[in-house]
């Protein structure tokens, strides 16, 4: 990517970097705000230990998820638990993965997927184990797809309105190859969409 500039080639990312400067304009969400939401919304249906399920944040969305996610459970006196896969994201490892915490002593009350495979995975394993989902854990993952729709029950997730990103990269992108100005970073809108798999009857009562 270093080379495309000098080449006079104009460049706009989806997401940021998670180290050094912020070299090109962005298209991205408040993925930390779209993370407190998530958590939020969990301790109100009643959880109380949630667990992350991850790759490793090099990507910005991860990094901004683990930031919140430590933050959350520091100001709740929560012992964070993450635990984290090697790329690529794979159903079976994450699979491995839940079956590690569901059969923990302390084991978490509801898992938090950055990528909808690693739900898939973790929903599974608790189905193999007997765990009834949402009752006694619940599953959720920080992106949507079509797999988590058609899941029973079905999986809460983040909807990141991934084609209103890809026009707002394409005409931020179009701005630069014709010499106009355009704004360092943009963020999309999102918002956590509650499925059967967190949605406890009782709540937090």
């Amino acid at each position: 990517m270093s080379v495309l500039p000098e080449r006079g080639i104009p460049i706009v990312t989806t997401g940021r970097p998670t180290s050094g400067p912020v070299r090109f304009p962005w298209v991205d969400n408040n993925h930390g705000g779209l993370a407190a939401r998530m958590l939020d919304h969990f301790a109100e249906m009643g959880y109380t230990r949630p667990a992350v399920v991850t790759t490793p944040p090099t990507r910005s969305y991860i990094a901004d998820i683990l930031d919140t996610y430590g933050r959350w459970c520091g100001e709740r006196d929560v012992s964070p638990l993450v635990v984290e896969l090697a790329e690529p994201p794979t159903e079976r490892a994450a699979a491995r993965a839940a079956e590690r915490l569901l059969t923990r002593r302390d084991r978490p009350d509801v898992i938090y997927a950055t990528y909808d495979r690693l739900a898939l995975g973790a929903l599974w394993q608790a189905q193999q184990l007997g765990v009834p989902v949402p009752d006694d854990v619940g599953i959720a993952s920080a992106v949507d797809s079509d797999a988590l729709r058609w899941l029973s029950p079905h999986v809460t997730a983040a909807f990141l309105n991934p084609r209103r990103v890809g026009r707002q990269a394409v005409a931020q992108l179009i701005d630069l190859a014709e010499g106009r100005r355009v704004a360092p970073g943009v963020m999309v809108p999102s918002r956590v969409i509650v499925r059967a798999s967190t949605r406890r009857a009782s709540g937090a009562g």
